[in-house]
Order: C-alpha cells, then sequence, then structure tokens
C-alpha cells in the first residue's frame, strides 16, 4: 500500500511540473530565412484543419496533392486532442499552432510529411521558447500573430503574417478552421492579437568573392576557405598550406630517406626488380620482389602509428628517396645534368685536382676522342703560354673545335 502512494505521488507531481513549466527553450532553432517560411506556409494552402495535427506535402513551395490527398473536416472543432469536437477525413492537414510550428520549423527541422504538432496556442501567447513578443510596427512576412483569451486560457489562434497594414487588413497564412483548412487571405484582425517572431531568422546569402572576413561570403557552406586568410611563406612539412597555393605538403618538403635506386624506382636492393614498401602500423616495410612474387622484408624508418604517423596531416605525404641526395652518381655527359654528382653540370673537359693534365674521358659526342694531355706546368697563366696548350687547343680543333656539338663547353678555366 506504502508503494502504491509513493507512485501515485510521483506522477502527481509530474502532471504539476508539466502545468507550471510546460516547455523550456534549449538554445536557438536551426536559422531560417524569411522566404524559406514563407515557401513551408505556401506549401500548405489547400490541406484541410486537422485539430492537433501537422502533416502535408509539397513540392518545394506548393502543396502536392497528388501525392496526399488534401483531407476534410466536419463539425466544429475544440476540446482536447484526444476528444475533439469535430471529424477529420484523411491524414493530411493541420490545426492552427501546428501548421505555425511546422512553418517555423520549431523545436527542431521537421518534413511537412511527419506528422508532428509540438505546441498549442498557449504556448505560443503565454511563453517565449523558441520566439519573443515584437511590437506591431516591427512585424515583418515570416513574423506570426497570436491571440489567447489567457495564461492558460481556453482558446486562441495562431497565424503566419506576410504582408500589409498589422493595424488594419493584412496577408497571412493560416489554418482558419474546420470549414476552410489552410488559406492565404488578407482580413482584418481583432486588438487582441499580439506579435511574436521565431528566433534565429537569418538575412538570405548573397554570393560574392570569398574574403578573409570570418564570413561565407560565396554562400558555399564554407568560412574563408580556399586560402583567402593564408599568408605565403616557404612550404614545409606540417600538414598546412604554407605557400598558399592550395596545395598541402607539396614538393619536396616530406621525404623519408631510403636507399633506392633511382628516385623514381622501387628497386630497393638494387636487383633491377620493383619491390614493394607500405607504411604499416610499426612504419615503413619493403618486400623484396623475387620477380614471380615477393620474398625478404626490409624493415624501413620507425614512422609508426605510435609516433602518431596515423594522423591525417601526414596522408599523402611520404615519398622514398635516396639518402641524403637524390642524385645517383652516374657518368658525366653532355645533358645539361649533373650526372656524377659534384655540383658541377656538363664539366666533361677540364683539369684534373693536381692540375697537372687535362682530361676527356668518357665522351659519347660524335667526332670528339678521349684523350689526356700530360703538362708540368701547375700554374694556369703559365699553362695558358706553353706549347702543351697550344697543344691541347689544336686537339680540340681537330676533334671538333673548343665549344663541343650540344652546348657543352671545352675550354680551359
Amino acid at each position: 500500500m506504502k508503494n502504491y502512494n509513493l507512485k501515485f505521488v510521483f506522477f502527481e507531481v509530474l502532471i504539476v511540473v508539466s502545468i507550471v513549466f510546460p516547455k523550456f527553450s534549449f538554445g536557438a532553432p536551426d536559422p531560417m530565412t524569411r522566404d524559406e517560411i514563407i515557401c513551408l506556409a505556401r506549401s500548405g494552402v489547400g490541406y484541410s484543419y486537422w485539430w492537433c495535427h501537422a502533416k502535408w506535402c509539397r513540392s518545394g513551395c506548393s502543396p502536392d496533392f497528388s501525392s496526399c490527398r488534401a483531407g476534410s473536416c466536419s463539425g466544429s472543432c475544440s476540446g482536447s486532442c484526444l476528444a475533439p469536437t469535430c471529424t477529420h477525413y484523411g491524414s493530411y492537414g493541420a490545426d492552427c499552432s501546428g501548421f505555425v510550428a511546422k512553418v517555423w520549423q520549431v523545436p527542431d527541422p521537421s518534413p511537412v510529411s511527419t506528422n508532428y504538432h509540438p505546441y498549442s496556442t498557449q504556448d505560443f501567447y503565454c511563453y517565449s521558447i523558441y520566439w519573443s513578443t515584437i511590437p506591431f510596427s516591427s512585424l515583418e512576412k515570416g513574423d506570426a500573430m497570436v491571440r489567447r483569451d489567457g495564461c492558460p486560457g481556453r482558446r486562441g489562434h495562431v497565424l503566419i503574417y506576410e504582408s500589409g497594414d498589422s493595424w488594419g487588413s493584412i496577408r497571412h497564412y493560416e489554418a482558419s478552421g474546420c470549414s476552410s483548412g489552410i488559406v492565404h487571405h488578407t482580413h482584418s484582425l481583432t486588438t487582441d492579437f499580439k506579435c511574436i517572431r521565431r528566433d534565429n531568422i537569418v538575412s538570405p546569402c548573397t554570393p560574392s568573392l570569398e574574403v578573409c572576413d570570418g564570413e561565407d561570403n560565396d554562400c558555399d557552406g564554407e568560412i574563408d576557405e580556399g586560402g583567402v586568410c593564408c599568408t605565403p611563406s616557404e612550404e614545409v612539412c606540417d600538414g598546412e598550406d604554407n605557400d598558399c597555393d592550395g596545395e598541402v605538403d607539396e614538393g619536396v618538403v616530406c621525404l623519408i630517406g631510403w636507399n633506392l635506386v633511382s628516385s623514381i624506382s622501387s628497386d630497393i636492393n638494387g636487383d633491377g626488380m620493383a619491390d614493394l614498401c607500405a607504411r604499416a602500423a610499426r612504419g615503413i616495410v619493403c618486400h623484396l620482389s623475387t620477380g614471380s612474387g615477393f620474398g625478404g622484408v626490409i624493415n624501413g624508418p620507425e614512422i609508426s602509428n605510435a609516433s602518431g604517423w596515423n594522423q591525417p596531416i601526414y596522408f599523402s605525404t611520404i615519398q622514398l628517396v635516396t639518402g641524403d641526395n637524390v642524385c645517383i652518381p652516374e657518368d658525366e655527359v653532355c645533358d645539361g645534368i649533373d650526372n656524377d654528382c659534384d655540383g658541377e653540370v656538363d664539366e666533361i673537359c677540364n683539369r684534373n685536382e693536381d692540375e697537372s693534365e687535362f682530361v676527356l674521358e668518357n665522351s659519347d659526342i660524335a667526332g670528339v676522342e678521349d684523350f689526356t694531355l700530360e703538362t708540368e706546368y701547375s700554374e694556369r697563366e703559365t699553362d695558358f703560354d706553353s706549347k702543351e696548350y697550344d697543344s691541347y687547343e689544336s686537339r680540340l680543333e681537330n676533334n671538333g673545335g673548343g665549344v663541343i656539338e650540344g652546348g657543352c663547353g671545352c675550354v680551359i678555366r
């Protein structure tokens, strides 16, 4: 018996709380423009009056009667939602408070085809939940006008204002009553109406060039995108677009040292076969090719998940290159490239290190033979006047002149 009484008292407390504090606001509703409000209101015109409901179909800003029939209502609606004094036929329509809540999309976004009736005229008139009272002189399209015979009261009405003199005849949308349904018309209102405005009504976006101002200037749903707030600097490996070109960590800025045969080859061990490398959880792992499959495994740099290398800023930033220098030493040839990796380009004809001879070796230029010219002189000024130099110069002329075909100079400096 005591348990029963406790349950009854708890239930009674819940009823009292729901009457004294009917509904609370938790932040602002989703943003809407005034045109969006009017669009939803227009889409309901022609549907029936359905007590304590709100549901219809639309195609853009127009009603969609091909998908949902308008329905009908008979009688004079009043009373509770469970026992109305009117009769509705069909599955679509709305009463006045359900219509306004659906058009205003409060408390949450809800498709018009979903039956949802969260508020009554008592809520719109007596409380500021997702709306607030405004003066008649501030009325704009998309605002609402509401009346009630008291708080809590018994009867009331609410509608969506579109245009006109708020003190006289106004153009508006409303679920007018059982005989009329949802209509768009003009008439004057009684003086017991007050004006309310939905929270978080925003201005429509007019696209313009995106600039760095914390606003969505181009109306694409993103703010300050496209590097408009970027100050160009040298690109470094940090997951950012440092040079403001729209790319992140591009170029050779996030290289990982590795002993490759070529900077564009995956032949790790130099056997001429393409090996397979990937970053596993523990770091870089390379599987050596056998020509018909994969055999041995070589573990590379430990850029592991535990070290943070699974973070998105490191995606697409790994490139295998050769140790500290991407240059692979080869014989120097006349091709505009530093083939032998000594910091000089096309130096195929020059003195050797002890300046005792001039050397032209490994020449693949047509008409130019390899030769070595020894001399006992070490100072260049003397060499220029020596017979040996004359002979050297003559040898060059005999082999195609002082400038080799292809633009590679073969002269003493």
